[in-house]
């Protein structure tokens, strides 16, 4: 009898100890009525998000889109670039990046207009055996910003395309604000692989502001968002049990949340203590690599000269090439290279987040079942959501696989934990 009441002792201790209640847990009508309710608001408020943000009503046109596909005539937009070809007519590819021992790129700039408060550009693009390089950096197209003295903004929205290998035609988009601090943009077509062809064509760079009813939609679906997460801390700190895995996990989830959405600059340096070791993290799984440049060679030695004279004779300048500094295109090719190291970076912090919070919520109304696997799931897809919200970050689906692998570890590495210590338990009346 005294090991029977030491081994059931030991499950309730497990199952939740003081104060738990298994006759009427999380499974229980009245709380899974509410927790029901909270996931339908956060379902509506997520389409909500979705459509507010990237619906095409969105914008309005602020001036007129300038086009220039180069399949006819017409002037000339990119007049900084190197190793690209125009190949003009009805039938022809638009532009051509082709890889070589430079850099291929084409580039203009954008500069801001009275009434514009975004500028979206769009183009068609086509990948031909494009291979990275060693930073693995091959097709990078984006939309950079600049401030008054210069300077890139490295948080502002600026992918409009990465790639590699072969793809067919294909339209992108991106839409870049212009702010107090955004003084210029460019437009950078880059084929940094070492082998392939990119072709361009379509391209269109349009003036747009916000429709009359956004600012008020954006301040009411951050209002919604900010009241459903008050009213889901509430219940998970009155009803989840044990109470110290549930206020753990409860203040995980909110740092994950409020880390979604801080600005870019201010997030960076909130996590740098973090963010330094994750990216020697990304560099040791990219590694970092001289930018190939072209190669001179020394002059053929004219007939009946020596081959010694010939070679002491300085070699004559490179003709000039179209194009802008060097100095900035190396300046964008590690920019490229963090964007890559960064995305390593950002994605073993997805990883340690959600592998942590699973594992906490592991522990929380025990046994793990498929409401603790909905609620995490649940949970990655709202904090992409939320990321639209923001001017510096974005939603990506790969986020989200990142996140439901990680909580799905979590939650199996919590399940193994609290076996064993269940066992430890049971076995200590045994010991005893």
């Amino acid at each position: 009898m005294r090991r029977a009441a030491g081994a059931l002792s030991g499950a309730e201790a497990v199952g939740g100890g003081a104060g738990a209640e298994p006759a009427t847990g999380i499974e229980g009508p009245r709380r899974l009525s509410r927790l029901a309710r909270i996931a339908l608001a956060a379902g509506l408020l997520a389409l909500a998000t979705i459509a507010v943000q990237l619906g095409p009503w969105r914008y309005v046109p602020a001036g007129q889109t300038a086009a220039d596909d180069y399949r006819g005539e017409g002037q000339l937009w990119f007049f900084s670039r190197q190793g690209a070809e125009i190949r003009r007519g009805p039938d022809a590819p638009g532009i051509q990046l082709n890889a070589g021992r430079s850099i291929s790129y084409a580039a203009r700039w954008i500069r801001p207009a009275a009434g514009m408060a975004y500028t979206r550009v769009s183009l068609d693009v086509a990948l031909d055996g494009v291979t990275e390089n060693r930073r693995g950096i091959g097709a990078m197209l984006g939309v950079v910003s600049f401030d008054a003295r210069g300077r890139r903004l490295a948080h502002w929205p600026k992918v409009l395309f990465l790639g590699s290998g072969t793809e067919p035609w294909r339209r992108v988009s991106l839409t870049v604000p212009w702010a107090d601090e955004v003084a210029t943009m460019r437009l950078e077509l880059v084929n940094a692989g070492e082998a392939g062809r990119i072709s361009l064509r379509g391209v269109e760079i349009a003036m747009l502001d916000d429709a009359a009813w956004y600012p008020w939609a954006h301040r009411a679906l951050i209002a919604g968002w900010a009241l459903l997460g008050l009213v889901a801390v509430t219940l998970a700190l009155r009803y989840g049990r044990p109470l110290l895995p549930a206020g753990a996990a409860t203040a995980a989830a909110l740092a994950i949340a409020i880390g979604g959405v801080l600005p870019e600059p201010l997030f960076r340096g909130l996590t740098a203590p973090i963010e330094q070791p994750l990216m020697a993290l990304g560099r040791a799984v990219v590694k970092p690599a001289t930018v190939a440049t072209a190669e001179r060679r020394p002059p053929a030695p004219a007939e009946g000269q020596p081959r010694a004279e010939a070679a002491a004779r300085p070699a004559p300048a490179a003709p000039p090439v179209e194009s802008g500094p060097a100095t900035e295109m190396a300046e964008l090719t590690r920019e490229g290279f963090q964007w890559v190291q960064r995305a390593v970076g950002k994605k073993v912090m997805h990883a340690a987040g959600f592998g942590g919070l699973a594992l906490l919520v592991a522990f929380v109304a025990p046994p793990v079942g498929l409401l603790h696997v909905a609620g995490i799931a649940g949970f990655a897809v709202v904090t992409e959501v939320l990321q639209m919200l923001t001017v510096t970050r974005g939603a990506h689906l790969g986020d989200i696989g990142v996140d439901l692998l990680s909580a799905a570890l979590g939650l199996a590495l919590g399940v193994a934990v609290r076996l064993v210590f269940l066992r430890w338990r049971l076995s200590a009346p045994a010991r005893a």
